[in-house]
């Protein structure tokens, strides 16, 4: 081929490919499938999986919504004042809380823009597709993505990962465009994209940086090769600006968002160099063979199908016309799991980001099986559908269960329901979990609370202790309620037992309300002629969860003022929370219809003893 030849080859390559009309009729098609299947689930609550994550988003779309869009301080207030906590460029929180203004619940508005985001996902796959090889590949390839038992969990979560997707494979586009029109405007537009994507989430935006280096014209030798104009292309500076203004906005997000992070102490672990290890993995884990497997679980079951990762495989091992980029096609998830190995194996909706890849390389794989073939022109259409369907209804099918929480309402979390109903909105709580499902921002957003999120290490009591607006903390919620979470509710000096979970929380006996029962960390006694010796059943027990130490019944208040040895825990009512170590003071108040106090008991959990120094009835009113 003459140097005349190869520029004529390029010219050709310029034209965007003619768009025949069956081809918009599968656009419109499948566009309307993918509404009519997500739509009944856009109104539930963000529970059915990863709620962290789900709601960790919704919640700074709600603060948009009540406070303002502040972009570079956008909030979660889950881990105490100031409360801002930013992650990623908060692009899709901010167009949600414009449809909140709109009178959208959060949970809908959420939904909607990441629908909408996956919509634009996959119309930029097929046009991207369509631009490097053929319509049957790209409307395979459209199906594919679209119809995913990834894409059916997650296309309309309140998640920002098709915000990145649609990005970055806009980023794609408009970076092969450039290289095949040498316009400007394509450039621009790719390092706006690239931007946003590499901002939004740059664990997905790394990846897709490789099919846009590997990309070549045909007057190009591969960049295998190491020809001179590959180096010499990606050294201009219009290619060089599509790549360096994604990569400096990023880090110039990152550098914004550890600052702010770094200001408060009960964030200061979320900075990037703080999860560095969390977020890229070990190695240890990458030749954990268990490990390994789940990842190709992950990507044999929910996006290409399981048995059809052979047909993936095929596409690159057979294709010709853009060999390179198909080759940076097939190393985008390589790269991304491979940089990013924890978060995919911990977390199944990262592999949205590199899903458009292996769903073109399934497309090309069966597109190439089918010109193996040798199937007629008139029946390429029909077979290559059929197949097409086939696939969708097999790889459904098999991880239904997988796919179908998507449709599964649940109701609100009992802790939100509690902290709601014993807090006024202006009011926090504290919330320690030892189980992951409740450590969990969605505990507050459900409830429509700020609070505090506590966990051990790095979010320690005397940390909780030194909180600014620390009089505002009115509740502790804990699911541990006879071990160590029960000590945070001592950063108050006053707290009561009022369910299985949860202790209210005051400065001052008065501070709790009418409630029956109440303690504090300090030792009070009362002080008046109506004092009167209480005698109990023992005044020392074992705390070993068994000894028993019983409160008679009376028509006044009873004070006891107690010492324990050790770490032991109190639970002045059966099946109630237990109070912290630190109580020096428990109070029952009458509260029966006739003005009496019934029998109580208490029983010690830890090591030790818990002795009572005092015990005395009286009519004096805390």
């Amino acid at each position: 081929m003459t140097h005349t030849d190869q520029a004529q080859t390029d010219t050709d390559q310029a034209a965007w490919p003619q768009i025949l009309r069956w081809e918009w009729v599968l656009l419109a098609a499948v566009l309307a499938a993918i509404v009519i299947t997500r739509f009944p689930t856009l109104d539930q609550r963000l529970l059915e999986a990863h709620s962290f994550r789900q709601t960790q988003t919704a919640f700074q779309t709600l603060e948009f919504h009540k406070v303002g869009i502040d972009l570079l301080r956008p909030i979660v207030p889950v881990l105490g004042s100031p409360w801002s906590i930013p992650f990623e460029f908060p692009l899709f929180q901010a167009m949600a809380s414009v449809l909140m203004s709109w009178g959208i619940g959060a949970d809908a508005a959420n939904r909607l823009i990441g629908l909408g985001f996956f919509i634009v996902t996959a119309g930029a796959l097929w046009a991207l597709i369509r631009l490097v090889a053929d319509r049957w590949v790209a409307g395979i390839a459209l199906v594919v993505f679209s119809f995913s038992p990834l894409a059916m969990l997650w296309s309309r979560a309140s998640l920002i990962e098709y915000t990145a997707t649609a990005a970055a494979l806009g980023w794609v586009i408009s970076a092969v465009r450039w290289r095949q029109t040498s316009d400007w405007r394509w450039a621009a537009g790719g390092a706006l994209l690239g931007a946003i994507a590499a901002t939004v989430k740059v664990t997905t935006a790394i990846p897709w940086v490789v099919p846009i280096l590997l990309f070549s014209l045909p007057s190009e030798k591969s960049v295998v090769l190491g020809a001179k104009r590959w180096f010499q292309t990606r050294l201009r500076p219009a290619f060089l600006t599509i790549l360096a203004v994604p990569a400096l906005a990023s880090l110039s997000w990152t550098l914004h968002s550890d600052a702010v992070k770094r200001a408060s102490d009960t964030t200061a672990w979320l900075t990037s160099t703080a999860l560095r290890t969390w977020n890229l993995g070990t190695i240890e884990q990458r030749l954990n063979g268990d490990n390994l497997n789940v990842v190709l679980d992950r990507v044999d079951s929910f996006i290409i199908g399981r048995g059809w990762l052979i047909v993936a495989v095929i596409a690159v091992v057979a294709i010709r016309r853009h060999r390179a980029f198909w080759i940076g096609m097939l190393l985008v998830p390589l790269v991304a799991i491979g940089s990013f190995f924890n978060l995919y194996l911990v977390h199944d909706y990262y592999f949205v980001a590199i899903s458009p890849a292996l769903a073109a390389l399934l497309a090309m794989g069966i597109r190439t099986t089918a010109v193996w073939l040798r199937i007629r022109k008139r029946w390429l259409m029909p077979t290559l559908g059929a197949i097409t369907i086939l696939w969708v209804g097999f790889t459904l099918g098999f991880a239904q269960n997988y796919w179908n929480s998507a449709y599964t309402e649940l109701g609100p979390p009992e802790a939100s329901r509690e902290i709601a109903a014993l807090t006024d909105p202006d009011e926090y709580s504290m919330v320690f979990a030892t189980d992951r499902h409740n450590w969990s921002p969605h505990i507050f957003y459900y409830a429509e609370r700020r609070g505090m999120m506590l966990r051990e290490p790095p979010l320690t009591v005397p940390l909780m202790a030194n909180q600014p607006d620390l009089n505002r903390y009115r509740l502790l919620w804990t699911d541990d309620v006879r071990g160590p979470g029960v000590e945070y509710a001592a950063v108050r000096q006053w707290f009561a037992p009022v369910s299985r979970n949860s202790l209210l929380l005051g400065a001052e006996a008065k501070d709790l309300g009418p409630v029956e029962i109440m303690a504090s960390v300090i030792e009070v006694v009362p002080d008046d002629s109506t004092v009167q010796p209480l005698v109990l059943s023992a005044n020392s027990i074992t705390c070993d969860g068994i000894d028993t130490l019983e409160i008679p019944a009376g028509s006044r208040s009873a004070w006891l003022t107690i010492r324990t040895e050790g770490i032991a825990r109190a639970e002045l009512r059966q099946g109630f929370v237990t109070v912290p170590s630190a109580t020096r003071t428990i109070v029952w108040h009458p509260t029966a219809d006739d003005g009496s106090r019934q029998s109580e008991r208490i029983i010690c959990f830890g090591e030790g003893r818990l002795t009572v120094e005092s015990a005395v009835e009286t009519t004096i009113d805390t």
